[in-house]
């Protein structure tokens, strides 16, 4: 099997490219940045629930990261009116348990134990007729995350087609998850239709995606990581950094024109969520160490 990071040109991104790649994609996400301010009591509830599980050496640190991940998921929701905010509490804390997973800092080892912990969240905060839905989304994205711990999928993956690749992508970034988790924040059974329809999801995936893989790329290739589109494609083809980017950025600029097209009530909620996953990709600590 080849090993893409071995074939790359480009070692790591400098600050200069990431910031002018930040403005361009900040230029097709229109809308008013800025930070949802949660109460003091709602914060302490998010941060002292997802820390429940938290298996690493530094909590005060981990606390830190959490609240740059917060703000994503804040940013996430202003475009419409919030219904439910404690259904809100719990999107974060779900993110936050994925996250700490994912990282190997969660004290939850068998996959039985993080589907008893994603239950019981549900059941904590999300309204009853949501709960199946939210339920469902956010088991099949851990079991994507088991599935890779296990077989390295992801790494078997991304050494083959793109179109596997982004298969698996779709599930790995927890895309459906996030939105319908959103749903109920909204009380919305529209939004909850449009999502469930694979044609909004891969619209949907390549703005994020691209998004979060140019602002991970330095942490991936670092840590031996290849589940990158910025990576494949700087091993795979001839094409130079300036016009990898410059790519992504017309298939982002396509994608956002047809979810416009195709959407237009809902473009607005889109526009804030790839808004929210631009700002987040370009200042965490998890892809940055700005804890």
């Amino acid at each position: 099997m080849v090993v893409v990071h071995e074939k790359l040109r480009v070692k790591f991104l400098e600050h200069q490219v990431m910031k002018d790649f930040h403005e361009d994609c900040g230029a097709l996400f229109p809308c008013n940045w800025s930070r949802y301010v949660f109460s003091p009591d709602e914060l302490d509830s998010i941060l002292t629930r997802s820390l429940k599980f938290y298996n690493g050496s530094n909590p005060d640190k981990r606390k830190l990261a959490w609240l740059t991940y917060i703000d994503l998921v804040g940013h996430m929701v202003l475009a419409r009116e919030i219904v439910n905010r404690r259904a809100l509490l719990g999107f974060c804390i779900l993110n936050n348990l994925l996250f700490d997973w994912e990282d190997d800092l969660c004290s939850l080892e068998t996959m039985d134990e993080l589907i008893d912990e994603i239950n019981d969240i549900v059941l904590d905060f999300f309204p009853e007729k949501f709960q199946h839905q939210v339920y469902s989304s956010w088991v099949n994205c851990a079991y994507c995350y088991f599935i890779n711990r296990r077989f390295e999928i992801k790494e078997k993956v991304c050494n083959s087609s793109e179109e596997m690749f982004h298969f698996f992508r779709l599930s790995d970034g927890g895309i459906a998850a996030y939105l319908i988790a959103l749903i109920s924040v909204y009380d919305d059974r529209d939004l909850l239709h449009i999502v469930a329809q694979e044609y909004t999801l891969n619209l949907l995936m390549k703005p994020f995606m691209y998004v979060n893989d140019v602002f991970s790329f330095n942490k991936e290739i670092t840590e031996e990581e290849l589940a990158n589109q910025l990576m494949i494609l700087l091993a795979g083809t001839n094409l130079s950094l300036d016009q990898i980017l410059k790519k992504m950025l017309v298939e982002i600029t396509y994608n956002i024109d047809s979810l416009k097209l195709l959407f237009p009530e809902f473009y607005g909620v889109f526009i804030f969520w790839l808004r929210g996953n631009l700002e987040w990709s370009y200042v965490c600590s998890r892809y940055h160490k700005k804890e």
